[in-house]
């Protein structure tokens, strides 16, 4: 029993090794580039291995403002879990069950001249989309994405014409199935799609100036 129980001490202890050098190596790899693929600094102040909801958890994501923006946050999430099929980690094109947005803020800005930062942020994205893919992580390969759900988000909307009129709004838990429907999709487009899915939810919020409503709409086709 001893040595039985000695086993399982060390089975434990090289997991959390394991699952720690994964996570060091992950995290600055998805930092780096989905800031790529955004044009945009982003911050992840952790990430994990979650056994028991048989996923990767990152928490505290913060989307920095383009350069051409002031600078702030875009976006901030306090979680979001990827839940992949492991079974197909090592294939062409692994399969993700499920991508959960939890505690969302964000932080829309409207610069004259230069639309909105969640525009500009998806255009960028829409650009690297159909790149090709160079290298075998699991990042920078075409995803199988079957949901991706949001549980609701806050919304504070400024702008440079009208700086001290900030307008705060709050949108509802919505869920997006069969992404690509059925077809890999690349990360970057992954992002295209779930800004532009953010974007055209906001124009549904009641309080939105009708010029800011149609803006976000062209910006979001």
């Amino acid at each position: 029993m001893i040595v039985i129980g000695l086993a399982l001490i060390a089975v434990s202890i090289a997991g959390l090794i394991f699952s720690s050098r994964v996570e060091g190596f992950l995290r600055p790899g998805l930092e780096s580039r989905l800031g790529h693929i955004m044009g945009t600094d982003v911050e992840i102040a952790a990430l994990r291995i979650v056994p028991a909801r048989r996923g990767i958890e990152l928490r505290d994501v913060t989307v920095l403002n383009p350069p051409s923006f002031k600078l702030g946050p875009a976006l901030e999430c306090e979680k979001i879990v990827v839940r992949p099929v492991f079974q197909s980690l090592l294939s062409s094109a692994p399969a993700l069950e499920e991508i959960l947005l939890d505690g969302m803020t964000i932080h829309l800005r409207y610069e004259l001249g230069e639309g909105t930062n969640l525009g500009h942020l998806a255009r960028q994205a829409a650009g690297h989309a159909d790149q090709p893919a160079t290298g075998w992580s699991m990042i920078r390969r075409p995803l199988r994405v079957n949901t991706v759900r949001c549980s609701g988000a806050d919304m504070k909307i400024r702008s440079n014409v009208t700086p001290g009129i900030p307008l705060s709004l709050r949108i509802e838990a919505f869920e997006l199935k069969n992404v690509g429907e059925g077809k890999p999709v690349s990360a970057a487009r992954l992002t295209s799609i779930i800004l532009k899915s953010i974007m055209m939810e906001a124009v549904t919020l009641k309080g939105l100036f009708r010029p800011l409503v149609d803006l976000i709409r062209d910006e979001a086709q």
